[in-house]
């Protein structure tokens, strides 16, 4: 675990949102897998030894726990944060609040853009064919 975070420390140069995740799904995604595993046999290891041996293992666990979340899982959502803004931001906007605007036509419209944009978005990626002249709202 340490190894992977010492290769990947200073990664996460990616332009946009889909290398971040081509990248997380293909690599990123093992220190994941580490984390849970470590803590898996943490928490068996608890059950197993004794009070001496688990003194050691906490220390370990503490440092583990720093390790993914202050170090990885900190660096990894903060790009990601970055990327799905600036690609959330180059789309058509964020839905209306009718509780503040009182306007719920234009969060209907709003909702309604945003679930035409997924589904596009959807059969886009799995080359499937548009649905042309299918009713709406």
């Amino acid at each position: 675990m340490q190894k992977f975070y010492q290769e990947h420390v200073e990664e996460f140069h990616e332009a946009d949102y889909n290398d971040m995740w081509k990248n997380y799904a293909s690599d990123y995604y093992l220190m994941d897998t580490y984390y849970r595993k470590f803590f898996e046999a943490y928490g068996k290891s608890l059950k197993e030894t004794n009070s001496r041996i688990s003194d050691s293992f906490m220390s370990a666990a503490d440092y583990v726990e720093n390790l993914y979340k202050t170090g990885f899982l900190a660096k990894l959502s903060s790009k990601w944060t970055t990327l799905t803004k600036a690609e959330l931001n180059d789309g058509p906007g964020e839905v209306a609040d009718p509780w503040y605007t009182r306007d719920f036509e234009r969060t209907w419209q709003d909702a309604l853009e945003g679930c035409h944009g997924l589904l596009n978005a959807i059969r886009e990626e799995h080359n499937l064919p548009s649905r042309k002249g299918a009713r709406h709202g």
